[in-house]
């Protein structure tokens, strides 16, 4: 069934075929890691099964086939604008009058993120064949991919808020199994139960919120949320606000609650470039942008989103200087772009932030892809002082990641330039001077520690002892695609403010409304001027420092290093006030509650018995006098408490 946005009231004849196709784009995932999950339970025991390359297929398969889906219908919609695709799975939950229904929309933003989440989950699921190869958990490692892009879809295509938090919650748990996918490592399981944690804290505040917009709207559904609250007092609408980004902070890595990201590389490499680069992290984005209703009214909470993101940009570019281990690297710089979309999506840009999400997912998905690609060839070494000189022995890899760290940087005409310089520009266009300039601090950082990364991986000569493998075929195709996004995928937000054709600005009008920007032409110019010098001269300052490095350099020291190297301290902080109280906390229970009330209480019971039968035991002698005896003496207390009871005055006065 499809609906116009221009006039939603109009009914619509229902197309069960694309009900069926929307429906399949969530379910194919699904179903595929079933049938994995069951084969992986079936030849664990048995230690025989499937092959890797079946597996691998099978594994691929369900999401290239949603992509397929995803890709027909989004087809359609842009040969049609203002279609809107929707499917019924039936009834969900149902209480006296309130129904709630299982159902999916596919409107210009969830299309462009369904394209987007399935074309680079199938090339992330194509490179872990050859990445996990060898690998005894090969079959459940596909499962739990499957599972989580089947979450993902869900999240994004579901047309209510409780799908959403389904899905939200879903990728929660698959981001647990899949971080601490090497369980036997105390680190890597750890790591996972961090990320598990740290979810769970923001997922309380947006289960709070979900609840206070029933109470306000008597609705789940968007479009009823939508219409429900347009008579809500700005102060409820700013509590609202404030605990559905409690789960934002949460989901996409946000101060307080980002400490959980950077661990998340204890898991497989393309399990980061899966949740790290066009999924998971970005739906707090996502969120923030379908809930755009809301936060147009709330400025008050837009503007400390933006405040929230700015901070967070500037600090994970900071500690990502000192960083040495090439995932840790990526992972900080994946924080400090989420900061970027929260500078966005607060100042009211929604276009800007959902494009910088489109193109951070190219360049950044290459990026992770690039680093599992040398750390595969160098047998799991993760150092970027042990490599360099990899150019010659990885040119594949070496190409993707190069466009891939001039697209991060800003530098013209990759994909990073257009979508970093429009959330600028928005920003300045908005009158926040002071967030423009951490942004454009952040992006001078920004550019400096990805080619310090890209230096150290392939300048000068190698400075590590493992032999150097070559690149697997299927590792070199998606690295390839994924490196021509990087340099593609901005051209489709050209500055409006220029003049030029702006393709995003165009789609995304139909969901945000139409965004005149304003401003001249030689301002605008001028900005874009600065922001690219602040990039070069980043990339110059590395050129210098790092390109001709010949052995590991000397760890930087003094007060600001020893800072970045805690990584502010965060870590530290909640260790001290919050991990230590309630292991403190357990302990005790366990000592008090457990051992002494619990286990105490069933040992005095045991031993209570034991005593009262070898007590009573001794009464079965087997004489036939003595069960006279006692029976004599039981009948005679039976008749002394008898007559005390009933006839007191005949034994007391």
């Amino acid at each position: 069934m499809f609906t116009t946005i221009a006039d939603l009231h109009q009914t619509t004849p229902i197309s069960s075929q694309s009900s069926l196709l929307l429906s399949l784009i969530v379910l194919l995932p699904i179903l595929g890691a079933l049938i994995l999950g069951s084969m992986a339970l079936w030849s664990q025991p048995r230690e025989q099964g499937l092959s890797e390359k079946m597996l691998g297929a099978l594994g691929t398969l369900t999401p290239a086939l949603s992509a397929l889906l995803a890709l027909y219908l989004f087809a359609q919609q842009l040969g049609q604008p203002g279609l809107q695709w929707t499917a019924n799975l039936g009834t969900w939950i149902k209480v006296s009058l309130f129904e709630l229904s299982f159902g999916f929309m596919m409107d210009p933003l969830s299309g462009l993120m369904t394209v987007m989440i399935t074309c680079i989950g199938t090339l992330i699921h194509l490179f872990s064949i050859s990445y996990m190869h060898g690998d005894r958990g090969f079959a459940r490692y596909f499962a739990c991919l499957n599972l989580f892009l089947g979450a993902m879809l869900l999240l994004i295509l579901s047309d209510n808020i409780v799908g959403l938090f389904v899905g939200w919650e879903g990728v929660g748990v698959c981001s647990f199994l899949l971080i601490g996918f090497w369980f036997s490592d105390a680190q890597k399981a750890g790591a996972g139960t961090k990320a598990f944690v740290a979810n769970r804290v923001g997922d309380f505040g947006f289960l709070l919120g979900i609840l206070f917009l029933f109470l306000e709207t008597s609705h789940f559904d968007f479009a009823g949320l939508q219409a429900g609250l347009a008579e809500t007092p700005e102060s409820r609408l700013a509590v609202i606000a404030f605990l559905l980004l409690i789960g934002a902070l949460g989901k996409s890595a946000q101060i307080p609650l980002h400490v959980w990201l950077p661990d998340a590389m204890a898991g497989p490499t393309p399990v980061s470039a899966l949740i790290h680069a066009a999924t998971m992290v970005t739906a707090g984005v996502y969120m923030i942008a379908r809930l755009h209703f809301i936060y147009s009214q709330t400025p008050s909470i837009s503007l400390l989103i933006v405040l929230i993101g700015a901070l967070t940009a500037l600090m994970a570019a900071s500690i990502a200087l000192v960083q040495n281990d090439i995932k840790k690297v990526l992972a900080y710089s994946t924080v400090s772009q989420l900061g970027y979309m929260f500078m966005a999506v607060g100042a009211g840009a929604y276009v800007a932030g959902i494009f910088h999400v489109f193109t951070h997912a190219f360049f950044k998905a290459a990026l992770f892809l690039g680093a599992g690609a040398i750390i595969h060839a160098l047998h799991h070494e993760q150092d970027l002082m042990k490599m360099g000189g990899l150019r010659k022995k990885l040119p594949i890899t070496h190409l993707s990641m190069l466009i891939s760290c001039l697209a991060i940087a800003g530098i013209p005409p990759f994909a990073g330039f257009f979508s970093k310089d429009e959330i600028l520009w928005s920003l300045w266009n908005e009158g926040l001077y002071l967030f423009w300039g951490m942004g454009l601090l952040t992006a001078g950082l920004t550019a400096f520690y990805m080619f310090r990364l890209y230096f150290l991986a392939f300048g000068s000569s190698y400075r590590g002892q493992a032999e150097i493998s070559a690149e697997p075929l299927l590792m070199k195709l998606p690295l390839l695609v994924l490196g021509a996004g990087a340099v593609l995928s901005g051209f489709l937000g050209l500055p409006a403010v220029l003049g030029l054709p702006n393709w995003m600005e165009h789609w995304l009008s139909q969901v945000f409304g139409a965004h005149h920007v304003a401003g001249n032409m030689g301002l605008a110019l001028m900005l874009m001027g600065v922001s690219v010098l602040v990039a070069s001269a980043g990339i110059l300052v590395a050129l210098k420092k790092y390109a001709r490095l010949q052995s590991a350099p000397a760890a930087a020291t003094g007060p600001l290093a020893n800072m970045l190297h805690q990584k502010y301290g965060f870590d530290l902080l909640y260790d001290a006030v919050l991990v230590r109280p309630l292991r403190r906390m357990g302990t005790l229970g366990w000592q008090i509650v457990e051992r002494l009330m619990i286990d105490g209480a069933i040992t005095f019971g045991l031993w209570a018995y034991k005593v009262a039968a070898l007590m009573l035991r001794q009464l079965q002698t087997g004489s036939i006098r003595a069960y006279g005896h006692y029976l004599l003496l039981g009948l005679t207390a039976l008749a002394y408490l008898y007559f005390t009871l009933h006839l007191p005055g005949v034994f007391r006065p």
